[in-house]
């Protein structure tokens, strides 16, 4: 998206943000206890369905930890702007949503 212009980048921010924003928290917060539930049915660490499961709920873990201070945090002020009147650190929030994972 950072090719895009300003106005276009707001635009578009907002049309998948309303599609994604209500289903993301169910997904990776599900994901995280699927994980778990799946590890302690497999048998947890040595067994050979357990270990990926662990690594996969950690892995979901970190998308938590990294996505809401970043990009939930960047996604919430975009969401409530209009494109012609972008918030005033527009540049600097579009600058660290490029660099988020």
């Amino acid at each position: 998206m950072s090719p895009l212009w300003a106005s276009a980048y707001v635009e578009f921010h907002q049309a998948t943000n309303h599609t994604f924003d209500p289903s993301m928290p169910i997904v990776v917060v599900g994901a995280v206890l699927v994980g778990i539930v799946l590890a302690i049915v497999a048998g947890g660490l040595g067994s050979l369905s357990g270990e990926p499961a662990i690594a996969g709920s950690a892995c979901y873990a970190a998308v938590i930890a990294i996505g809401v201070p970043t990009c939930v945090r960047i996604n919430k002020r975009l969401a409530h702007g209009s494109v012609q009147s972008r918030p005033d650190d527009f540049m600097r929030i579009r600058a660290v949503g490029a660099q988020a994972p």
